[in-house]
């Protein structure tokens, strides 16, 4: 996160860092920066100009575990992790769920509506092997964002008018290779996306895949062979064209 701090207030911005609170890294060098604190926590909603979904990413995908929602501060990869074993569940972050005591056979056991954080698991008693699923959750606007902040801290959090980029200090959360590694063993278009994000919020201090991209377009690969057609962060879109000489 980008931050800054009086004797009073210690005011905080998402650069869009994809390790918050994910099961995969236990350094939470910002969680615990929020946590300690005795300051008054005040968020400056950053500038972001991507939306939460990327260019040709298919609208019938929601609730698959491949597109959770881009989004300036993520939490918990941005998706509701789900156990089920017979009749009993765990879900994490907790939304409400409706339970259905019949598997259907060929629907998702754990799906989501598509304009809300309605979940609904499909139980039976009597499979006892525990499964576990990864359902994106709708991130919203700052409201939402400022809510599971108070809910993961347990302290207020106060919203500054989004009229300018924060000036401070960015808090690096992890080692850059330990977020490539994972990103790179299981082809994580999610890290990938807000990677992007990052890399345009600190050179720009806002939010643009686009102006990084045409940045990087420009500089580090203007030797191409041929300039690639590159939308978006990950492989999952369907714009992102590169030719076999240029890879």
């Amino acid at each position: 996160m980008r931050f800054a701090e009086n004797d009073t207030a210690l005011f905080v911005q998402g650069t869009g860092d994809p390790s918050f609170l994910h099961p995969d890294f236990t350094a939470q060098r910002v969680l615990e920066k929020l946590e300690l604190t005795e300051k008054n926590i005040w968020l400056q909603p950053a500038v972001i100009k991507n939306k939460r979904f990327g260019p040709g990413w298919g609208w019938s995908d929601y609730a698959d575990y491949y597109q959770p929602e881009l989004n300036e501060w993520p939490m918990y990869g941005n998706v509701a992790r789900i156990r089920m074993k017979g009749s009993e569940y765990s879900m994490t972050p907790e939304f409400p769920t409706e339970l259905i005591y019949e598997r259907p056979p060929a629907e998702a056991l754990a799906d989501r509506e598509e304009r809300e954080n309605l979940f609904t698991l499909h139980i039976r008693s009597d499979v006892r092997a525990e499964e576990t699923f990864e359902v994106p959750y709708i991130t919203g606007g700052v409201t939402q964002l400022v809510r599971r902040l108070q809910d993961t801290i347990r302290k207020p959090v106060r919203v500054l008018p989004a009229t300018a980029p924060l000036t401070g200090t960015v808090m690096k959360s992890i080692p850059v290779d330990t977020l490539f590694q994972p990103m790179m063993h299981r082809s994580d278009n999610f890290f990938a996306e807000q990677i992007l994000m990052m890399a345009s919020s600190v050179k720009y201090d806002q939010i643009d895949s686009r102006r990084v991209i045409g940045y990087l377009l420009d500089s580090l690969l203007n030797d191409l062979p041929h300039p690639p057609n590159w939308v978006d962060g990950s492989g999952l879109s369907r714009y992102n064209l590169f030719t076999p000489a240029t890879s």
